[in-house]
């Protein structure tokens, strides 16, 4: 409640000092994030386990996700997905879309047009 109590001693208008001292004395029995700078209601946030998806179900319905898996985390998986989105991208389009270098955008759409010739 340190901060708290600054921010009342802090306040000039004794109207503003009731206030926030009426919001800390309604606030001081919720226990989330009390020891933080952060101060959340109780029931407020969803914490349950069906809320989060299982690694399967993601790459199914997120593509950069699922070129991650199969690549590794880095721009390349990004680019791949956005390539399999829009062939049609150009190197530069690639690399400001993917947040990538021109050189890694320029790789990975040969690569990808190899890959996909082959197929």
């Amino acid at each position: 409640m340190g901060a708290v109590v600054r921010l009342v001693r802090s306040q000039s208008d004794p109207k503003l000092k009731a206030f926030w001292a009426s919001i800390a004395k309604w606030k001081s029995n919720d226990p989330r994030f009390e020891d933080s700078a952060i101060r959340i209601a109780n029931n407020t946030l969803r914490q349950r386990p069906s809320d989060i998806s299982t690694r399967e179900n993601l790459a199914k319905k997120h593509l950069s996700y699922y070129y991650r898996v199969i690549i590794g985390p880095t721009y390349r998986a990004d680019m791949w997905a956005a390539l399999d989105l829009n062939p049609e991208l150009s190197t530069s389009e690639l690399a400001r879309i993917a947040y990538g270098s021109f050189a890694t955008a320029w790789r990975v759409k040969n690569e990808w047009r190899l890959i996909k010739q082959a197929a």
